[in-house]
């Protein structure tokens, strides 16, 4: 079970790490940031709400959040990475001339 998770994480962190360096290519350490705060303010959120709540409800807390997450992962990865090629991505590098462009 162990293994099977840190399977997981490792193949989530790969395509979150990828996708971040492809849309924010221009801007990466802010992107990177931004992920590592939302992290830890998730974490911290947890470490609060755990003694107050019961198992049941963290556990139909952290479902809801993981569809959620799933569904905002698949709409990224839809919308912004698999454009169709030669269009820009004008709310990611808007302030650049040169915005990448994925086929």
């Amino acid at each position: 079970c162990g293994f099977m998770l840190g399977f997981a994480d490792s193949v989530y962190n790969t395509q979150v790490f990828s996708i971040l360096g492809a849309l924010f290519s221009q801007r990466i350490a802010p992107a990177f940031a931004l992920n590592f705060t939302a992290k830890a303010i998730a974490a911290a959120a947890a470490f609060y709400y755990s003694p107050h709540l019961d198992i049941p409800y963290q556990l139909l807390l952290l479902g809801a959040m993981l569809v959620l997450g799933t569904a905002a992962f698949v709409w990224v990865d839809l919308y912004a990475v698999r454009r169709p090629a030669g269009e820009s991505h004008s709310l990611i590098n808007a302030d650049t001339k040169d915005a990448p462009v994925y086929t």
